[in-house]
């Protein structure tokens, strides 16, 4: 009952910590064998400076964007899990020349199809849990050429290793590192996440969790070669801390909330990011 109790609270966790984006959907534990985790989120967030380059400006009105998104978790075997990932959003802003001609825009945000296959496992008396990933990444349907677009219209293929550790019966640990090939011209990405998970009681949970995107290379908002209808092609570098509260209803349902602070070192927006998730096993 306790390594059953884990995984189930290591997923839920999780999930709830990947309001801001499928991009970091992978985590070390897999769902158990022919059982599926699936989960609904929605994340708003609201942004009054961002980065052109690597200066700090104010933005003329507040930047909005609701994001709603579904991800199912799926056990193929004990080492291997499908994980799928669908969304829509919405921003809001003012119309402003040559950085948002367009003001708000919306529409489905870009896709996920990825397997992850398990080295290691921790529970099955292997020093840490180790996960390999590879993912799809399908561009979605909006617009780009702005700074309120939800996206930068690309596709992408991304690998990635993720370590995990049990350090008590309520406490874990975790480690992801990847690279994101994206289509041209947009830049590509390597990315990075550690956080940690705590059950204060059988119902009660929380995790706290730091990750962050580079882009490897790419145009300046501003800078020279720089138009609107070339914003996907800026270097955007970003961290997120996040934390986030959990409830377990019951054993197969779950509720959380999220709050993070979207830090910009350069071409983004520094927001404030405020999630909810539900999540059910079956």
């Amino acid at each position: 009952m306790k390594i059953q109790l884990m995984k189930s609270s290591r997923c839920t966790v999780a999930f709830a910590l990947c309001l801001c984006g499928s991009a970091f959907a992978q985590t070390p534990w897999l769902p158990s064998p022919g059982t599926s985790d699936l989960t609904f989120s929605f994340a708003n967030q609201k942004a009054d400076e961002f980065k052109p380059g690597a200066a700090t400006g104010k933005l003329p009105a507040t930047l909005k964007q609701d994001s709603f998104g579904l991800t199912l978790n799926y056990g193929i075997s004990d080492s291997l899990a499908l994980d799928a990932s669908v969304g829509y959003a919405k921003s809001k802003f003012v119309q402003v020349p040559g950085l948002a001609p367009d003001g708000g825009l919306s529409g489905l945000t870009d896709s996920r199809l990825g397997l992850r296959f398990r080295l290691l496992d921790d529970l099955a008396n292997d020093p840490v849990t180790l996960t390999f990933g590879t993912a799809a990444i399908i561009k979605g349907d909006y617009k780009t050429g702005a700074l309120s677009a939800i996206g930068d219209a690309a596709n992408a293929i991304e690998i990635s290793a993720a370590v995990g550790k049990a350090i008590t019966s309520n406490l874990n640990v975790y480690g992801v590192v990847g690279y994101r090939d994206r289509e041209a011209p947009v830049p590509n990405e390597t990315f990075f996440k550690v956080g940690a998970n705590v059950n204060f009681t059988p119902q009660l949970f929380a995790g706290l969790e730091y990750q962050k995107v580079d882009a490897r290379g790419g145009l300046d908002i501003g800078g020279p070669g720089f138009s609107p209808s070339r914003f996907p092609e800026v270097q955007e570098d970003y961290s997120l801390t996040s934390v986030t509260l959990g409830y377990r209803f019951a054993r197969n349902f779950n509720a959380a909330i999220q709050y993070g602070d979207k830090q910009g070192q350069r071409n983004t927006a520094l927001s404030k990011v405020y999630g909810l998730s539900l999540g059910t096993s079956f």
